[in-house]
């Protein structure tokens, strides 16, 4: 059992992550170009990157805009997120309603958003109540000169990435499990649905003595597969830590000079009982 202090406290991930823009707009296009000219004519590299990730640049689900980005749809917070893989949507704002796609024939059942959360598709681990204790909260901070849109060259070599973030109660059971357990597995976590549909081809991360990755994409379950060695995004630095609640850095700043450990006896006088904040 820790100290009385660290109750309610989460535990933090931090990664920084180097993103190679030009590889990923070359995979893109050259993937694309492939599949429009056999089983998906018409294909662009944006919507076979919306495919990847499971949401267009601007942030729009690929299965409420099936062709084509929607701007205003990515700024609508409630819209933006009113989808489910597994139940079609109802029409309930100005948008067009979100479709089924339980064995990912429109957003693929190994894009980057259905790998770390599946909704309500059941999973490996059970159905959707067993699936809802792998969520993280997390946040991410661009780093580095963009480069304009779909450029496949960078003259300057620039170092650009994300600044990751998460909190979560368990680093082993959530972050490492979504990372090791589903992103980088070919059938999880809906493979009772949809078979060995890919790995995560945005942060899945296989050993290094096997480097290929693919993806099923498109009705036909077309598989594309990832230049092998080469990643997209990889860190470059990062580290677990344990971040405290906010009544405990009030209890600890406003009584420093009072000895706080794992004793079960009631706080020294002086100590004002707070209502206690969780984070995770």
């Amino acid at each position: 059992m820790g100290p009385r202090w660290a109750r309610n406290g989460s535990f933090l991930v931090y990664r920084r992550l180097n993103q190679d823009v030009p590889a990923f707009n070359r995979f893109l296009r050259e993937a694309a170009t492939r599949l429009s000219a056999t089983t998906m004519p018409g294909l662009t590299p944006e919507r076979f990157g919306a495919m990847v990730v499971g949401r267009w640049r601007s942030g729009a689900p690929l299965l409420r805009a099936i062709q084509n980005d929607d701007v205003d749809l990515a700024s609508s917070k409630a819209s933006n997120n009113d989808f489910d893989f597994l139940n079609p949507g109802s029409a309930a704002d100005q948008f067009p309603p979100a479709l089924a796609d339980p064995a990912g024939e429109v957003c693929p059942a190994a894009a980057h958003i259905r790998k770390v959360n599946p909704r309500s598709v059941p999973t490996d681990q059970g159905g959707e109540v067993r699936t809802l204790v792998r969520r993280i909260l997390r946040r991410g901070i661009p780093f580095g000169d963009p480069l304009p849109i779909s450029s496949e060259n960078d003259p300057a070599n620039a170092d650009r990435g994300l600044l990751f973030v998460s909190y979560q109660a368990s680093i082993q059971n959530q972050f490492e499990f979504l990372q090791s357990a589903w992103a980088n597995s070919e059938g999880r976590p809906t493979s009772q649905l949809t078979g060995n549909a890919g790995h995560d081809l945005i942060i899945g991360q296989n050993p290094a003595s096997d480097r290929s990755r693919f993806i099923l994409v498109g009705v036909d379950q077309t598989r594309v597969d990832a230049p092998p060695h080469i990643e997209w995004v990889y860190p470059t630095a990062g580290g677990y830590f344990f971040s405290p609640s906010r009544t405990a850095l009030s209890i600890v700043l406003g009584s420093s000079h009072q000895s706080i450990g794992p004793s079960s006896s009631k706080p020294r006088t002086g100590w004002r009982a707070r209502k206690s904040t969780r984070l995770a």
